[in-house]
């Protein structure tokens, strides 16, 4: 067929269509996932900055115990970490984790979605084998998968974190654990 045929134009419109239509859904989708990604991830780094102080003793009130002359060297030896608190800690840390990948596999789609596009300068025949060279490698690559995957990280992550919430509550008061 000749490059300047009638079928490549017609192909060419119908293919800008529906890629189109496919960038515009997953940019969006991917705007979503970033979003909450962005905000959960903030609130996680919130919790986890408050928990990691269980990890670890209260110098504060050494000193104050050091101060009023309380204070005993044997209360810094026998520290230990609470199971709980390693627990929560694993939990929202591993959250924040897969929130943070999430956010990142996200953006790397969304700079995959950005150079998809191709542009117009060749005959309609040179486009639409640059197109399907592209559409064929985002097949081969699991793009459409990948980012069919992200909320599952996201749906991981908002487990974590409740699962440590449960358990960082228990010790609080029994009945609302």
């Amino acid at each position: 067929m000749a490059a300047e045929a009638k079928i490549w134009k017609v192909y060419a419109r119908e293919a800008k269509k529906y890629d189109d239509d496919m960038i515009r859904a997953w940019n969006a989708s991917l705007d979503t996932l970033l979003i909450f990604a962005g905000l959960f991830s903030a609130v996680s780094t919130a919790f986890i900055i408050e928990s990691y102080k269980l990890m670890q003793p209260d110098f504060a009130q050494l000193t104050f115990l050091a101060m009023v002359g309380k204070a005993d060297i044997s209360d810094l030896e026998d520290f230990e970490v609470l199971m709980t608190a390693r627990a929560v800690n694993c939990l929202w840390i591993s959250s924040l984790i897969a929130s943070l990948t999430a956010a990142l596999i996200s953006i790397l789609a969304k700079q995959w979605l950005t150079s998809y596009p191709v542009n117009d300068d060749d005959t309609p025949r040179g486009w639409a084998q640059m197109r399907q060279f592209r559409y064929d490698s985002l097949q081969a690559w699991h793009v459409p998968q990948i980012i069919a995957s992200l909320p599952v990280f996201l749906h991981v992550s908002l487990l974590l974190f409740l699962a440590g919430l449960g358990v960082f509550l228990v010790p609080v008061d029994i009945t609302t654990g």
